[in-house]
């Protein structure tokens, strides 16, 4: 399991409003992605936004790619209600976590390159912060929303405000159920998102709680072709080669599996005219598994690798009867006389983490021109990644022979960082 414990970090200076420099930015409300893509999965929101590329890479929900002025996620800052979730051993964002997020929002702040906000971590392309909905509202507001789109598209959502006690305490609460089969061959999604926010206003104080997950599983889409293989297996050129049919029932041999939440209670204290401070707590937890194609022993290695020269069908996909058979009458006695060894399986990576923090940031106006400003940062983070067999696909065991310690299937295929 690795850990990280990032030390306390206090930020004490003066900042001038006439040394803050111009930052190129993109403001994204309700309406406009409601628009344009709100039926589909978060990160697609920023596909007409200057100076940002979006590429759907496999054709998945929540397998795309962004870049801000050519930088990928790694060199952007992405964060939820001021709380940042870049991966703090990589940089990466995994959208897939966030697949929902597009229908709880209340504003998309996008700032191209390095903000003059001197409590944001430097990041090279820029930084996308994500404000949700705060639980305000006068009256009671059900909305009951179901979206039918191509593919089999179909999302229902029940959307509730209400105001529990008059100018102190709100509730904003969404539950979402989304099921798509994809328009690449396999790339089926099958999601939930659950949402609630509870603020209360308390003279000077706000107070909120918030807690939001998007648990979802979809098949992907992971091997390259070249085009004359998309326009021989399939004519609208939707064509995927990672699944085929185990006993006349179809298998992708890559899938995605997430459940993420995120909850987080924020305090933000106006003590004076000129002197506010905020404070932030937060967690967010869960697990997460990829399956990674076939595997073969032959090759010194368990990582995904394109998988030319498995057997496949007359329509280009796997043929899993052929391996589940070849795999059922491979006896290998150097192992064990009596069970069958696979010698082609489906693997996954398996990710753990448990992730909480805290901010602070306080500010004083000195006059027009001049504030000071405090900020405190913690973040305690900890994550396991390790291999495992998914399925054997007709044997009884397995040998990693990448691992010189392995000897038996029940044996993880791998565990790093540890």
């Amino acid at each position: 399991m690795k850990s990280y414990k990032m030390f306390i970090l206090l930020i004490v200076c003066l900042f001038s409003e006439l040394l803050a420099q111009p930052v190129s930015s993109t403001i994204l409300v309700p309406e406009g992605i409601k628009a344009n893509v709100f039926y589909r999965e978060f990160s697609q929101i920023f596909c007409n936004v200057p100076g940002l590329y979006y590429s759907e890479l496999g054709g998945g929900d929540g397998d795309g790619q962004i870049f801000l002025r050519g930088f990928d996620e790694r060199n952007i800052g992405f964060t939820i209600n001021g709380i940042p979730l870049n991966n703090p051993e990589t940089g990466d964002v995994y959208w897939s976590d966030w697949l929902g997020l597009s229908e709880v929002l209340e504003q998309v702040n996008i700032e191209r390159g390095m903000s003059a906000n001197q409590f944001f971590s430097p990041y090279a392309g820029g930084s996308i912060n994500v404000k949700t909905y705060d639980g305000v509202s006068d009256i009671l507001q059900p909305e009951i929303v179901a979206t039918y789109g191509s593919d089999n598209f179909f999302r229902t959502s029940i959307l509730l405000k209400q105001t529990l006690i008059k100018d102190k305490i709100n509730v904003t609460a969404l539950l979402s159920r989304k099921v798509w089969d994809g328009y690449a061959e396999q790339t089926w999604l099958r999601e939930w998102t659950y949402y609630l926010a509870l603020t209360g206003m308390f003279g000077n104080h706000n107070i909120g709680l918030n807690l939001f997950a998007s648990p979802q599983k979809h098949g992907q889409r992971i091997n390259p072709h070249i085009e004359a293989d998309y326009e021989r297996y399939s004519a609208e050129k939707n064509y995927n080669s990672d699944w085929g049919y185990l006993n006349g029932n179809a298998l992708n041999s890559t899938e995605s599996h997430s459940h993420r939440p995120l909850i987080s209670l924020n305090h933000d204290w106006k003590i004076s005219e000129d002197f506010s401070m905020s404070n932030i707590f937060y967690t967010t937890f869960g697990k997460g598994r990829n399956t990674n194609g076939l595997i073969d022993p032959n090759i010194n290695t368990i990582e995904f690798f394109v998988p030319y020269g498995f057997p496949y069908d007359d329509n280009g996909q796997f043929d899993f009867d052929n391996i589940w058979n070849g795999n059922l009458n491979n006896i290998d006695s150097t192992y064990d006389p009596y069970l069958s060894r696979s010698l082609r399986i489906i693997s996954a990576d398996n990710f753990d983490y448990f992730w909480f923090g805290y901010l602070l940031n306080g500010k004083y106006l000195l006059n027009k021109e001049m504030t000071f400003n405090i900020g405190i940062e913690y973040k305690n983070y900890s994550g396991g990644h390790y291999g495992s067999v998914e399925n054997l696909l007709g044997g009884d065991y397995f040998l990693d022979l990448s691992d010189m310690n392995a000897t038996r299937a029940s044996d993880l295929l791998k565990y790093e960082d540890d």
